[in-house]
């Protein structure tokens, strides 16, 4: 259900419109290394997230106590192969789709008025039909609203408080990479990079102690922070690319 109204929403989307005004330049070189960075972003966000999560739930054992019934009451722990496939391909490709692909949308339009003649045609818009669709582009706060508001919607999608919390940090960032990049497989990706990374965490066998943690962190947040902005150049929209070039 949510690819079918995505297609649907797709042509006279915000993002269409703006990825059709500001494409990603640089051929497939750029791209990969793209997809490197977002990979990078997802594992290195699970790093900094599980373990500020387990320090404040260190601090809240009563709430430690019930989310860890939770989790083996409904079984989110478990590791069979069908419950890995379903967190680390099932989830992020659905939760783009309904998340960064629909409610993301939405979320643009609220904030945005502005833009509403776009998505006001009732047929699909063709791109030599641009001229005649009346466009103003959506305002930085805005933008930045419907990042927040998705995010927070995300993390309530969790239905708990633990989940909810770390799941609305990550919308955070799952919605700035698709803002950057413009495309929904970029957050795909990011999602599953995310989720992954959960099950790789115990290959950080050697943090046992707190300078051990505050260090880890540290450098996954470094690696986090270099990742983005090394994203946010590979995204340089085509004409400004030429522009630095000249």
């Amino acid at each position: 259900m949510a690819l079918l109204w995505w297609r649907y929403l797709w042509p006279r989307s915000f993002m269409a419109r703006r990825q059709g005004e500001r494409p990603l330049g640089g051929g497939a070189s750029a791209a990969w290394k793209r997809i490197a960075c977002v990979v990078v972003i997802g594992l290195s966000m699970q790093v900094v997230i599980s373990y500020l999560c387990d320090g404040v739930l260190s601090l809240l054992p009563e709430v430690a106590a019930d989310y860890s019934e939770l989790v083996e009451e409904t079984g989110m722990g478990d590791t069979s192969l069908l419950a890995v496939l379903t967190t680390v391909l099932g989830a992020p490709f659905c939760e783009e789709l309904l998340v960064r692909g629909i409610i993301f949308e939405f979320s643009l339009r609220a904030f945005n008025p502005q833009c509403r003649p776009l998505w006001k045609r009732r047929r699909l818009v063709r791109p030599q039909d641009g001229a005649m669709v009346p466009w103003a582009a959506p305002s930085n706060w805005g933008i930045a609203a419907a990042i927040v508001l998705q995010a927070a919607i995300f993390g309530f999608m969790h239905m708990n408080w633990v989940q909810g919390c770390y799941a609305g940090a990550a919308g955070l960032i799952f919605g700035w990479v698709f803002v950057t990049t413009g495309k929904l497989r970029y957050t795909i990706l990011l999602h599953f990079a995310f989720n992954a990374g959960s099950y790789l965490m115990t290959l950080l066998w050697f943090v046992n102690t707190p300078f051990d943690l505050v260090a880890t962190v540290g450098i996954a947040g470094f690696v986090l922070v270099e990742a983005m902005h090394s994203l946010l150049r590979l995204c340089i929209p085509v004409s400004r690319e030429a522009d630095r070039s000249e």
